[in-house]
């Protein structure tokens, strides 16, 4: 069982008042939406679904008959009088060979349909990824902030205690050149964020200037089956090889249903004697004779349809695996963000404020407090690396479950 926790990195200001005023017209994206617009947008989703209508368009031409024989007669034919005639064939080919055609087709239109929920998955994991990445920079700004917030305050504290004589020039130094690093961390961080905002735009596939919706980092709930089985056979990696298994069966029994005969049928019309009037009809059967050439194919494509058959009992051991990894890491990261809000997380809050007002009462020194708050904000940077963590595998998890 999956709880949902909500946490919010608070005490400092929203990413939202620091972005939106370098941008003009900012739009609020949530997760859905971003999701919903790459889904409209992506090249590879559209032809996915071109694949599906290509192969439903093979599938109204399953009949393809050999064209037509017409031929016409004009001379000595019957007798010494000039006479004409004429006659059309049509093979109508094997009726088993069109009706496993036809078996083949919808196989391959369930392949092309596999495709694009493949593709549709794809798209969405990369699209959260990629949103999920944009706001853990938002949160890594924040406590960054946080940080250069406070030690702005320390070197207020050490200037002033220097210009009273209370301190000396090393302290104030200390104070400012951890300042300037963390104004240095900030500054690669908003590079980092406009190059995460760019990735997202790329995968949706749509210019614009974006803020999240919401730049809470929260967990994803995800409630995964406890049973083995049922969770994999809802992946849908193993729906496309169970295609290709198919597929390859569907061929084998074309190459077999060859061994059943061609059916053709024809007309005829004649003059005898320049009497007209003499028709009739004509039906036909053929069937090979040499036998080896069709069931040499007939072991080919039964070693096709093996190997497919092997590929798909591999993949359905590597999913199952895959997922069962993906269940227990998501565990291991669920039990770690459990301490941090239940214990943490707590923790660091309390010890930047006490840390803070022991040292404006001057009962730490200052390597006390930078020691305090660097402990503190690490925890958080830490837990901020875990959650981030957890949803990433929490969307890989999706990926395979329905």
């Amino acid at each position: 069982m999956f709880i949902q926790i909500t946490i919010f990195i608070t005490g400092i200001s929203s990413s939202q008042k620091i972005f939106a005023q370098e941008k003009i017209n900012v739009q609020k994206i949530s997760i859905t939406q971003a999701v919903e617009t790459a889904l409209a947008n992506n090249p590879d989703l559209q032809n996915a679904q071109l694949s599906i209508k290509e192969s439903k368009l093979a599938k109204k031409g399953v009949l393809n008959f050999e064209p037509t024989q017409f031929n016409y007669h004009h001379g000595q034919i019957n007798s010494m009088l000039i006479d004409q005639s004429f006659e059309i064939d049509q093979n109508f080919g094997s009726i088993l060979t069109h009706f496993k055609n036809g078996k083949y087709l919808n196989e391959k239109i369930a392949l092309s349909e596999t495709e694009y929920t493949i593709a549709e998955k794809q798209v969405t994991v990369l699209v959260k990824k990629a949103y999920l990445k944009w706001v853990f920079i938002i949160n890594q700004y924040k406590i960054k902030q946080q940080k250069a917030d406070l030690l702005k305050e320390f070197v207020r504290i050490t200037q002033l205690k220097y210009n009273l004589g209370e301190s000396n020039v090393l302290e104030q130094i200390i104070a400012e050149t951890e300042y300037a690093s963390v104004n240095n961390e900030i500054q690669k961080i908003k590079e980092e964020l406009m190059i995460a905002e760019n990735n997202l735009k790329q995968i949706m596939n749509k210019e614009g200037d974006y803020i999240p919706e919401s730049d809470s980092l929260e967990i994803i709930s995800l409630n995964p089956s406890t049973d083995t089985d049922e969770r994999f056979s809802s992946a849908i990696l193993l729906n496309y090889y169970n295609n290709l298994y198919l597929i390859e069966q569907a061929k084998l029994n074309i190459e077999r249903s060859k061994f059943f005969p061609e059916i053709s049928a024809g007309y005829f019309n004649q003059e005898i004697n320049n009497t007209p009037g003499f028709n009739g009809w004509s039906i036909g059967v053929s069937f090979p004779v040499w036998f080896i050439p069709q069931n040499v194919s007939v072991q080919q494509a039964k070693i096709e349809s093996e190997k497919a058959l092997n590929t798909l009992e591999y993949q359905k051991f590597n999913i199952e695996k895959e997922i069962e990894n993906l269940v227990i890491k998501l565990d291991q990261l669920q039990n770690n963000l459990i301490y941090y809000h239940e214990n943490a997380l707590i923790k660091a809050d309390a010890l930047i404020t006490m840390a803070t007002l022991q040292f404006e009462k001057e009962d730490i020194e200052y390597f006390e407090f930078l020691e305090s708050i660097k402990t503190a904000l690490d925890i958080k940077l830490n837990y901020l690396n875990t959650l981030f963590e957890y949803n990433i595998t929490a969307v890989d998890l999706e990926f395979y479950i329905k």
